[in-house]
């Protein structure tokens, strides 16, 4: 996985890094599973869900395609290993989720997120790729 914490006073500070847009769009949302449920990543892929969300910009997509795993997952009791994320057109973002039912003995010791937070949010691209600032509400 390409994210680290970093420091920050109150919530869960995430810096996640891939050489696309799309696949650090993924590794955000994989940055969010691993910590709601320490040991997501050792999840097997027995459900699938598809997702598409709108938005008028790339932090919009990024943030509402974030929400939309947080509430899929807590609502459906959740925990995604799998993602693959296609940004298909200016305004939209459709995502592959794989995963399986959330268990205590596997996922257990995580932090509950309550939201995804614009403040904080920035994506920026270098010469390795793109570097995304994502700030987790808990």
């Amino acid at each position: 996985m390409s994210f680290i914490e970093l420091d920050h006073t109150a919530d869960i500070l995430i810096r996640a890094h891939a050489p696309t847009l799309e696949s650090c769009f993924a590794e955000c949302g994989l940055a969010l599973m691993e910590v709601m449920y320490r040991g997501a990543g050792s999840t097997p892929a027995a459900i699938k869900r598809t997702v598409t969300v709108y938005a008028d910009d790339c932090a919009g997509l990024l943030h509402d395609f974030l929400s939309e795993l947080l509430c899929l997952s807590e609502s459906e009791n959740l925990v995604f290993s799998g993602i693959n994320v296609r940004l298909t057109g200016e305004n939209r973002l459709d995502a592959d989720l794989s995963g399986d039912v959330f268990d205590p003995g596997t996922h257990g010791g995580g932090t509950e997120v309550k939201g995804i937070s614009f403040s904080g949010l920035d994506i920026f691209k270098d010469e390795q790729g793109y570097d995304i600032d994502i700030l987790f509400d808990v």
